[in-house]
Formats: C-alpha cells, structure tokens, sequence
C-alpha cells in the first residue's frame, strides 16, 4: 500500500515563482501527508487561490487578482480599484496638458492650418510661439528650434492624431471633422477633452518614446496601480525616490534584467518611473504638485496628490477575487 506523498519531500528548490510557490506551500503544510497526487494538486490549488485573493505588502495592500486586473485589463476609467468622476470646466484650467491642446487646437481652428516642413514636422514659428506662450510648465532648456526639441508639443500632436483630430494635406496641419468638434469643446467642455486626452494616452500613446531609457513598459501598464501608490503614500509631500522604491518593490521584475539585485538597474528603472509616471503623465494631468524647490533639494524632490486627483478619483473597497 502506498504511504503517500509528504509534503517534507517535494522539492522548492529553484528561483523564481514556482519555487517561492512551492517553498510557501511546504511552510504552510509541514509533515503533511496526502493520499495521492490529486490530493496533493487539489490542496495546491486552493492554496494558490487564497494566496491571489490575499493582500500583500509590496502591493500596498492589493491582492494578486487585483493586480492581474490592473496591468492585463483593458484600461477604463471605471475598473477595479477606482472609477472617474467628471469635475466642473473650470477645474481643468490650470491643467497642463489642457492649457497645451487649447494652444494647438485654437491656432487651427483660427488659422485653418500649420505649416509643416519637408520632413513633416511643424514649422519653426509655430514651436517658437508654443514655447514663448507656455514654458512655465516646461522642463528643457530653451531655446527650442524644431518640434523634436518640445516633447510637450511632438506628445500632444502624437495624440491628435490618435484621437483623429489632425490631418495633413499638402504639407500643412489641419483639423478634421472630429477636431473641429474638439476645438469647441475645448473652451466649452474641457472635462470631456481630459478624458479622451486621459484614455489616449494610457492605452495607445507609447510612453517610452524621447526619453533614451530602456523599454519598461511596466510603467505604462501598472498606470492605475501608479495612482494608487499615490492615493496611499502622496497625500503630503513624499519623495519621488521613495514612491519609485514602492513601484520597483511591487515589480521587481518590471526592469530589463534577470537579477532582482542589478542596483544600477533597479535605479534606471526608478529614474523611468519618475520620468514617465509622475512627470510626463501625473503632472501634466494636474494630478501631482511638486513641492517647490526652496523647501525640498533638488536631489530630494517631492510630490503630493492634487486637489483636481482627490475629487475625480473615486477608490473602491474590498478585494475581488
């Protein structure tokens, strides 16, 4: 008669997650002894499923299932962990990304088209007016003589053009049909422009583009777990350096290399955090302050959630399984 399979003797040597899978199932079944392999795959099975339903430190409290929602999910301002509520038109105003395509957009529709280069791009004058007209919320120096050299400017035209609001024709920039009708709603309804601009540019605008760091599209794919950090850990001001610690903790394996311990990757992995997540993405969107640099080093700098992030962010509760 067999004597079964005990648990002491199955084999949790290894890296990665089968094996850590395997060493915690051990942990949690010391000396047990089950009848047959269908046994033993069953118990496993359940363990596993309490494990994905359970909450985990490195996520902030967020289970595994949650997460597998968040990063392979379509992305909706409706999901798992928040859903996005409208605020009135004027509490965009002061938004970047706003003041930015209000720019583009009302120079069409006055003007009826930009001119474009031989290469394709906008014309010297035009980037030179978008500068001189919005800089404050720039990070480069100036001067800037071509589109390339204004990431704002080449994002936003990027986005134009995924939305449908831009075509060329004979070598000048010019509104459709659908940009025309954004155009009005930029001065009338900018609250429905935010949220086009806001689904655009997390699930089709590629965020690694113009910033010469390594892929780690785990940045872009963890967005809403990115606004969660916030919610928990920037409601006063926090460094930046921490918050990317948490988001590299939470995806060790987010980085380009197969070893969790490569310090000068992890480090190249939290620099993309907060190139793309807190500066290209929250602060354009009006969803972080920085502090202002008297109060904080620069090597220091700072962030909290805005006023615009609490009121249009509405968290959900509990842990779907």
């Amino acid at each position: 008669m067999s004597k079964g399979i005990n648990v002491n003797d199955l084999n949790a040597s290894g890296v990665g997650h089968g094996a850590r899978l395997m060493a915690a199932f051990k942990a949690a079944h010391e000396n047990v002894v089950f009848r047959n392999i269908d046994d033993l795959n069953s118990a496993l099975r359940q363990f596993t499923e309490r494990l994905n339903k359970s909450a985990r430190d490195d996520f902030l409290g967020l289970s595994p299932c949650q997460i597998s929602d968040v990063l392979y999910g379509q992305f909706s301002l409706d999901n798992v962990l928040f859903s996005y509520q409208s605020q009135p038109a004027r509490a965009y105003d002061d938004v970047t990304i706003i003041k930015q395509v209000r720019h583009l957009l009302s120079k069409l529709a006055l003007e009826g088209k930009i001119r474009l280069t031989a290469q394709g791009n906008i014309a010297p004058d035009y980037v030179k007016r978008f500068v001189e007209d919005l800089k404050n919320g720039f990070y480069f120096p100036l001067p800037a003589r071509r589109e390339s050299d204004v990431f704002p400017l080449t994002r936003i035209r990027t986005l134009f053009e995924i939305l449908d609001w831009t075509q060329v024709s004979r070598g000048h920039l010019e509104l459709t049909d659908v940009g025309v009708k954004a155009a009005q709603n930029a001065q009338t309804r900018p609250e429905s422009l935010y949220q086009e601009l806001l689904r655009a540019t997390v699930a089709e605008f590629n965020w690694a583009c113009g910033d010469q760091l390594d892929d780690f599209p785990i940045i872009q794919d963890a967005c809403i777990f990115g606004l969660y950090l916030l919610k928990e850990r920037a409601k006063d001001w926090v460094s930046c350096k921490e918050l990317a610690d948490a988001f590299v903790t939470a995806f060790p394996h987010g980085n380009s290399s197969d070893d969790d311990e490569n310090v000068f990757e992890r480090t190249r992995f939290g620099v993309a955090f907060q190139t793309r997540f807190l500066w290209n993405f929250c602060e354009n969107f009006g969803l972080v302050d920085f502090a202002p640099q008297e109060r904080f080093p620069v090597v220091r700098r700072c962030v909290r959630v805005t006023d615009l992030f609490s009121r249009c962010l509405k968290w959900k509760t509990g842990h779907p399984g």
